[in-house]
């Protein structure tokens, strides 16, 4: 385990707000691939290859259009996370500086 820890909170604040807006992305692309996939639902045809086609593609999109969708949440929801853990961690370090200074001039 390592003796010393640093976080730069304001460099973490910017790979957290990255890390938003590269989820955020993530779900507007996953939006664009919905709209698609719902326009040319049932646009293979109704004869057996056409079916059989649909079948097996729709079902894999699909599998994308949902995995896409979670991923996009939970990064956006990690970049949240992250952005709260700096703030904290940067408010305990303040704290914890003011009391480092507070007993320095008490001596």
């Amino acid at each position: 385990m390592a003796e010393e820890f640093y976080l730069d909170p304001d460099e973490f604040r910017v790979v957290s707000r990255d890390l938003r807006e590269a989820g955020s992305d993530l779900k507007a692309a996953q939006r664009r691939l919905s709209g698609i996939l719902d326009q040319y639902k049932g646009a293979w045809g109704s004869d057996d290859i056409g079916e059989a086609f649909e079948k097996n593609y729709y079902e894999n999109a699909e599998k994308v259009r949902i995995g896409a969708g979670k991923a996009g949440d939970g990064i956006v929801g990690t970049a949240g996370n992250a952005q709260k853990s700096a703030n904290n961690l940067a408010s305990l370090d303040e704290d914890s500086a003011k009391k480092l200074d507070a007993k320095t001039k008490t001596k």
